[in-house]
């Protein structure tokens, strides 16, 4: 899961044109205490100074946005965060970036 989420991270940053070096990225991510989870996807983009927004979401609303997002689903305490445009049915947290 470790490079998962780093991988997830740059794709959406590379989606919205956001510059961050991998290494940025790795040492962000991976040494956040929260990791791996949403507050420590959230605090990384603070950090790099990206806006986005994190919030809980019904599908129908989230098949609604056109932005890259990332994804939680799973069961209560294994979930794993995902990217993508096209919406599953079991996603319910994201991050949406702009």
């Amino acid at each position: 899961m470790r490079n998962q989420i780093v991988k997830l991270i740059s794709k959406v940053l590379k989606a919205n044109g956001v510059s961050v070096s991998q290494q940025t990225i790795e040492r962000t991510v991976l040494t956040h205490p929260e990791y791996p989870s949403m507050q420590c996807i959230s605090d990384s983009f603070d950090s790099w100074k990206v806006q986005h927004a994190v919030m809980k979401i019904s599908l129908e609303k989230l098949r609604e946005l056109d932005v890259e997002v990332i994804s939680l689903y799973g069961k209560k305490n294994i979930s794993q965060p995902v990217c993508f445009k096209s919406f599953a049915k079991s996603a319910h947290k994201l991050i949406a970036t702009k």
